[in-house]
């Protein structure tokens, strides 16, 4: 599947820009000014997201049109839409557009067009409490404000088992992640989109 394949690279493409955010000089002193290197990871941070938003209305669309998943299997669909563009203006219906960031209005779309709201139920539904982390870090990169940097604090505290009033994007997803084997926050919260990726992809 494609879009898997797209998701991936976006994943990859991130985890290099913050590899070269953190490049140093033969002498060890870092090529990029803290400033560079804050924003190259945020900007990680949203190639992370929007690939995943991407990937749930790119999915959704090949669904609804009755393409089969990476094992061949067929999902129910409850309408069956004529085109692509069709596919993807169903779940917008009469809004202005269909925020495929928020988890609990992809598991509303979900239910109302596919039975059981499968493939995308069961495993959003098990990480939801990440993905609402996730987008709230995203909001945060995107346009930091009072409200966003309360979340990221709170996000702290649970995550990395520390308060730290007035934590920044950065220092949050570069920070190790206490569960996650020695991967930074980001890459455990990548690592679970991934997975959740392959799971839809799967059917």
């Amino acid at each position: 599947m494609q879009i898997l394949q797209d998701l991936s690279s976006a994943f990859s493409f991130a985890a290099d820009l913050i590899v070269r955010a953190h490049l140093t000089d033969p002498t060890g002193t870092p090529t990029n000014t803290p400033d560079i290197r804050a924003f190259m990871t945020e900007a990680a941070v949203l190639k992370c997201y929007i690939g995943w938003e991407r990937f749930l209305e790119q999915s959704f669309a090949h669904y609804m049109l009755g393409a089969a998943s990476t094992t061949g299997k067929k999902v129910v669909a409850y309408a069956q839409p004529p085109s692509i563009a069709h596919a993807l203006r169903m779940p917008i219906g009469t809004q202005r557009y269909m925020d495929w960031g928020n988890p609990q209005i992809v598991l509303k779309v979900a239910d109302l067009f596919l039975e059981n709201g499968e493939p995308y139920k069961s495993c959003i539904s098990a990480i939801l409490s990440d993905l609402t982390d996730m987008r709230a870090i995203r909001n945060a990169a995107a346009h930091l404000s009072t409200s966003t940097s309360e979340q990221l604090d709170k996000i702290a505290l649970r995550r990395l088992n520390r308060a730290q009033a007035g934590i920044t994007v950065y220092e949050l997803v570069t920070a190790p992640d206490p569960s996650g084997a020695g991967h930074s926050l980001l890459e455990s919260y990548t690592g679970q989109l991934a997975a959740a990726a392959t799971h839809i992809a799967a059917a």
